[in-house]
């Protein structure tokens, strides 16, 4: 097994492991992952997964750019929507809400970006860097 194999696989399994741990902690739910709900971004993850899983096999690997980048553009898209939506969360004026809206505001103030977003960044990265190794000629 070549270098450039090897490494890809490695990142493949940093994405895939990061999928599966928790990406965020919300106090009272807990930590929550890309796969303990079934959303888009989850899915569109791990068809990109699976095609980069057959591309590093075959060895082509200039076709890591497109998805590596799908998997880069899921992830950028989903951090921005959850980012913006628990920003709106916390931007309650105390003193045109109610007693809900203000625990909302308190737990979202404690959001937290766990340890499965950075290992899926990570992944992405080296598939990057696999795609720019790969696509020079030798």
């Amino acid at each position: 097994m070549d270098a450039k194999r090897l490494i890809g696989l490695s990142g493949l399994f940093l994405l895939c492991i990061g999928m599966f741990l928790p990406a965020a902690h919300i106090p009272i739910l807990g930590r929550v992952s890309f796969y303990s709900h079934a959303t888009t971004s989850s899915i569109i993850l791990s068809v990109c997964a699976l095609i980069s899983f057959l591309i590093i096999l075959r060895g082509a690997y200039k076709w890591l750019w497109l998805t590596a980048s799908g998997c880069a553009a899921t992830m950028i898209t989903t951090i921005h929507i959850t980012s913006s939506k628990i920003k709106e969360l916390q931007a309650v004026d105390e003193l045109e809400c109610g007693t809900v809206e203000l625990v909302v505001s308190a737990l979202a103030s404690k959001f937290q970006w766990d340890i499965g977003i950075f290992m899926m960044s990570l992944g992405v990265i080296v598939l990057f860097t696999v795609a720019s190794i790969g696509s020079k000629k030798a």
